[in-house]
C-alpha cells in the first residue's frame, strides 16, 4: 500500500514537473528581451497584437556601443577592402573636426541588389560614442595611399551662393578665382581639387582681400 501511494506521488510530481516546463515555454512566447540595456523610446504595438516576423515591435535606444554605417559603391568595393586606413569624422564642441579610427570594421559579403552598394560596419570606441547620438550623420574617410594634395586653411574660402573660391596673391594684388573643393581634412585644412595650383599664396581673410587697396604682403 505505501509503495503504491510512494510511486503515485513520483507520477503526480513528474506531471507537476512537466507542468512547470510547459507553463514557462508558453510564458516565454509573452515576452520579448532585448539583447542589450537602454531605453525604450516607441512602442509600436499594442497589447493583444499578433507579433510576426519582420514587425517592429519597439524602438529601443542605447548610448553604447555606437557604429558608424557607410555605403560604398560596389564599384568601389576592392579599393575600400586595400584601404590602409578606416577614419571616421566627429565635431568638436568648438566646432573643429576631429577623425578617429573605429575600434572594429566589418562590411558585408554581398552587394544590394537595388543601390548596388557594399554597407561597411565601423564601430566605434566608447569615447569617441561619446560625441555622437543614435542617426547622426557622419563622413568617413578611406586611405588607399600616397597623395599630393593642394590643402588651404578652410578661412581662406570664400562662398558666396554658389560661388565658391579664394583670393590668390599676384603682382597687381589679390585675384579671386573660383575652386572646386574636395574632401575636408579637418585642422589641415580643406583640399582643392580644381583651380589652384601648388605653390600659389591665397589670402587668408578673403573678406580683407577684396577691399579697394588691398596689398600682398611679402614673404
Amino acid at each position: 500500500m505505501a509503495e503504491t501511494q510512494y510511486k503515485a506521488a513520483q507520477a503526480g510530481q513528474s506531471q507537476a514537473t512537466a507542468g512547470a516546463r510547459a507553463s514557462a515555454l508558453s510564458q516565454g512566447y509573452t515576452r520579448v528581451t532585448a539583447p542589450y540595456d537602454g531605453w525604450v523610446l516607441q512602442t509600436h504595438v499594442d497589447a493583444g497584437d499578433l507579433a510576426v516576423p519582420g514587425k517592429p515591435l519597439l524602438t529601443v535606444y542605447a548610448p553604447q556601443p555606437l557604429r558608424a554605417v557607410v555605403q560604398i559603391p560596389a564599384s568601389q568595393a576592392e579599393s575600400a577592402r586595400a584601404a590602409q586606413d578606416v577614419q571616421v569624422q566627429l565635431t568638436e564642441a568648438n566646432g573643429a573636426s576631429l577623425w578617429v579610427q573605429p575600434v572594429k570594421r566589418s562590411t558585408m559579403p554581398a552587394a544590394d541588389p537595388v543601390s548596388q552598394t557594399v554597407v561597411w560596419r565601423l564601430d566605434l570606441a566608447p569615447s569617441a560614442a561619446q560625441k555622437l547620438l543614435p542617426g547622426q550623420q557622419v563622413r568617413v574617410r578611406f586611405v588607399g595611399g600616397q597623395a599630393q594634395r593642394t590643402v588651404v586653411p578652410a578661412q581662406a574660402v570664400l562662398r558666396r551662393g554658389e560661388l565658391t573660391a579664394v583670393y590668390v596673391a599676384s603682382e597687381r594684388g589679390f585675384v579671386l578665382r573660383a575652386v572646386r573643393l574636395g574632401a575636408d581634412h579637418g585642422d589641415q585644412g580643406v583640399e582643392i581639387v580644381v583651380g589652384l595650383a601648388a605653390g600659389e599664396r591665397v589670402a587668408l581673410d578673403p573678406v580683407r582681400a577684396g577691399l579697394a587697396g588691398a596689398v600682398v604682403a611679402s614673404r
